[in-house]
């Protein structure tokens, strides 16, 4: 995902029941031996039709949380290798994996809480942790 650039998953008054699913497919880099950590942050919205950016003044965007995944299971020789190069020119001498990813989000039970499985190939690969903001 690209920074400022939105991915909504559940639109303005769509009720998710338990068992209803929603995915995101994302990739993210990483080298072999460093810790495999993310944040994904989750975001609402008041209007009708969201805004694909969230830096627009008039988007009514606001941050609800932090999706923390620590990545456990993943066994990132299975992804595809890659040097990094910036203008044609070996950057890092580090192979770097990409990793391909579905984030799904779902009602884990019928009292309304949210549930967040981060997936790599089809299995679930790590830990989720939701984190509110609060101003």
């Amino acid at each position: 995902m690209r920074p400022g650039w939105m991915n909504w998953t559940i639109k303005k008054g769509d009720k998710l029941q338990p068992g209803d699913k929603r995915t995101l497919t994302f990739y993210s880099r990483y080298k072999k031996g460093n810790q495999m950590e993310m944040e994904l942050s989750l975001h609402s919205c008041s209007l009708d039709d969201p805004p694909p950016r969230d830096d627009d003044p008039n988007a009514h965007v606001d941050l609800v949380g932090t999706v923390r995944v620590k990545f456990a299971e993943a066994d990132i020789s299975k992804f595809n290798k890659r040097k990094i190069r910036k203008q044609g020119h070996l950057f890092s001498k580090d192979v770097w994996y990409e990793v391909e990813m579905v984030c799904e989000v779902g009602m884990a039970d019928s009292i309304g809480i949210l549930q967040f499985v981060v997936k790599c190939q089809g299995e679930p690969c790590g830990t989720t942790e939701l984190v509110f903001h609060h101003e």
